[in-house]
């Protein structure tokens, strides 16, 4: 239904002149009569447009919505980051000065223990399992349920699986192995026997399918924190490279500070507004070097062992066990921070606000940027042509420039209806012309009011 709504949204966008792309774009500016007049001309009835029309506004509204903001998120990571800058910003007193510092032990320490993790999770998978004779799991068995004749069914024995029974997970089966090789050297003259009578089985995986699922859900967990990294790298690199308040104070102007706080139910500490900001250059160098790198080497160390590590467990609980397992050591950064962080830094990352991302559009604001720049290349033509008409037709270079500002402002000074604002104004941004437009009028007037502009010209 969206879809549909979406693709007819836009043939309506794409087939419409500028007056009814006004209507589509703003709706909430749009009058009923103006509605019903589209509604006629394509077709539809008044209650089945008016539907559609609310579903091109909820698609454009809210499908973008915070996608072009980037926020920090209450770790280790971030609060190394946020604290100096909120310290900068305070003047360097010394409780800003012991939780900078703070914070990045806690980063050092939170960098040891997911490093040494990693690198024993390493060393299992590339040291021990080859000195211990462990080989690659691969498919082995694992279209067991088409053996002996089907795929896969010839273990790392050289023997065949025939059926489920001989199924065994590595430590099981290297046992099995060890006690047949100690009863042959134990009784080597009756080693035919022992091999007949005492069948160590074959390693192999139990279920095939449960091992890319579990994959699947441990690069789900991995890539909410890339996320969270790009992010922080996004923040890094677009906020400008100079000192910037990253908190204000902000008094109310409207009526005094107690009145406010008492009329809102705010208190001392609302009144403090956390937000990024620019910050130095050094102190950019020094977030990416410190932060940033370590945190992506981290993450990439964490995927590819992780991987590696569950696709080479073999039982079926296991390999769900090691999924929640895996992905506890890339939280182990937000687990630090709520364990031993101050309250002062959950308060200050909870409530900071994220950074807009340069360059994010609405497609409302993108389809009247579109709007405005073919409107200025039709006032550049007329332009030219009133240049280029002499004194003699009646037009003068005076009369020319003055239609080329009205021109300027003809295209959002349109009449609209009771209480509608012009396209500029809907958006919140003020026009470009705003300080010389002229009043706007009523359809009622707008005939006289140009009659006597062109009696004024002549």
């Amino acid at each position: 239904m969206f879809s549909r709504t979406r693709k007819t949204h836009d043939e309506f966008l794409n087939g419409a002149d500028e007056e009814e792309q006004a209507v589509l774009i703003h709706r909430e500016e749009a009058s009923q009569q103006e509605i019903e007049s589209l509604a006629q001309k394509y077709g539809y009835s008044e209650e089945t447009f008016s539907g559609m029309l609310a579903g091109g506004t909820v698609l454009n509204h809210l499908m973008d919505k915070d996608q072009n903001q980037c926020g920090l998120n209450q770790s280790i990571y971030d609060a190394a980051i946020v604290m100096p800058q909120i310290g900068r910003t305070a003047g360097w007193p010394k409780v800003m000065v012991d939780l900078t510092i703070r914070s990045y032990i806690f980063l050092f320490f939170n960098f040891v223990m997911q490093i040494f993790i990693l690198y024993l999770i390493a060393t299992e998978e590339e040291v021990m399992d080859k000195f211990a004779g462990k080989m690659s799991l691969c498919n082995f068995g694992a279209n067991i349920h088409t053996c002996p004749d089907g795929p896969d069914c010839i273990g790392p024995a050289g023997t065949n699986f025939e059926d489920a029974g001989r199924m065994y997970s590595y430590d099981i089966w290297s046992t099995r192995n060890y006690v047949r090789d100690s009863l042959r050297v134990l009784f080597p003259d009756k080693a035919a026997e022992i091999d007949e009578k005492i069948d160590p089985g074959e390693y192999g995986v139990e279920n095939f399918w449960v091992r890319y699922i579990c994959v699947f859900i441990f690069m789900m967990s991995v890539m909410t924190d890339l996320q969270s990294t790009m992010d922080l790298c996004f923040i890094l690199w677009y906020i400008p490279a100079k000192a910037q308040p990253w908190m204000t104070y902000d008094v109310p102007s409207w009526a005094s500070k107690e009145k406010v706080k008492e009329v809102k139910g705010l208190k001392e500490l609302d009144l403090v507004t956390f937000k990024i900001a620019g910050m130095p250059r050094l102190w950019k160098i020094m977030n990416w070097g410190l932060i940033v790198a370590p945190k992506l080497f981290i993450w990439r160390k964490t995927a590819k062992y992780g991987v590696i590590f569950l696709m080479n467990t073999s039982g079926i609980e296991d390999v769900i066990v090691n999924v929640t397992a895996l992905a506890f050591i890339l939280n182990l950064d937000e687990v630090m921070f709520q364990t031993f962080s101050h309250k002062a830094l959950h308060h200050i990352l909870k409530n900071l606000q994220p950074w807009e991302l340069p360059g994010s559009a609405s497609p409302v604001d993108s389809c009247n940027k579109k709007r405005s720049k073919g409107s200025r290349g039709a006032d550049a033509k007329s332009d030219r042509g009133n240049n280029g008409t002499s004194n003699d037709g009646g037009k003068s270079k005076g009369a020319s420039s003055s239609g080329k500002g009205n021109l300027n402002h003809s295209s959002n000074d349109r009449p609209r209806p009771n209480g509608a604002r012009s396209r500029g104004d809907s958006l919140g941004v003020a026009s470009r012309t705003s300080a010389t437009r002229p009043r706007r009028l009523s359809k009622g007037t707008h005939g006289n009011n140009t009659s006597s502009n062109n009696n004024n010209n002549n």
